[in-house]
């Protein structure tokens, strides 16, 4: 919430000013955090005392409060749902096993398991088997040699690209790496996106070049359907 000379503004959010803000559950807490990538605004200029304070009025407003057991239901038939749009993996019974894995595999490492389900589509439209390119394999695109460097860091089997082709091996590779991105950028999404498309080394060398702005489609269209899939299970009102 926006206050301007001690009286609040209703339903408008500052931009560059300290306020209370929009607060979610944990699960869609990002979808606000993000909200300058994700939402779309209405800039306003309110003027008091000589002074010109630039808000928006943000698009996606929090959901009416839901039941743990309603909002994990919503959100596994939603990343079901996504899988299903693809039509690459096996039949309905899969699906869903590989929609519960996600689920689960995300929230161990305190990710939201949306976000996870629109860096799949993204990276791999849920084809487990596919290889890009540049080497990367898998649902989530990992290349050989960074998996191996999460693996043998986290006790987990590598045996050797093959690991990458099996959908619970992938994605639990995928999500540890994501998160040693978003802590290694302070908590950053967007930046942890932005690194686990080009690699960290490359985005800091960017950032320096760049004073710290760097654009990514890639960034921003996973953001984009993670922000359609908060809206499409009851998350976010549109």
């Amino acid at each position: 919430m926006l206050y301007t000379m001690g009286e609040p503004i209703t339903g408008i959010t500052a931009v560059g000013l300290k306020g209370e803000g929009m607060r979610a559950s944990k699960h869609t807490a990002i979808c606000m955090i993000l909200a300058s990538v994700t939402l779309s605004s209405l800039l306003l200029f309110v003027e008091q005392d000589n002074s010109v304070v630039v808000a928006y009025e943000p698009i996606a407003k929090p959901a009416p409060a839901m039941t743990h057991a309603e909002r994990s239901n919503r959100i596994r038939s939603a990343i079901l749902t996504l899988a299903k749009k693809h039509r690459t993996f096996g039949d309905r019974e899969r699906l869903r096993q590989l929609a519960d894995m996600i689920y689960h595999e995300s929230l161990a490492e305190e990710l939201d398991p949306l976000l996870v389900a629109a860096i799949i589509s993204t990276e791999s439209s849920f084809r487990p088997a596919v290889v890009s390119t540049a080497g990367a394999v898998g649902l989530m695109q990992l290349r050989p040699f960074v998996a191996q460097d999460v693996a043998e860091r986290n006790d987990l089997l590598w045996s050797g690209e093959i690991t990458l082709v099996e959908p619970d091996q992938n994605v639990r590779l995928g999500v540890l790496y994501y998160r040693e991105l978003v802590d290694r950028f302070q908590g950053d999404e967007r930046l942890a996106l932005i690194a686990y498309n080009r690699g960290p080394t490359r985005l800091r060398s960017q950032m320096r070049t760049s004073n710290g702005a760097v654009a990514s489609r890639y960034a921003e269209n996973v953001l984009r359907l993670y922000q359609q899939l908060c809206e499409d299970c009851g998350l976010l009102q549109a």
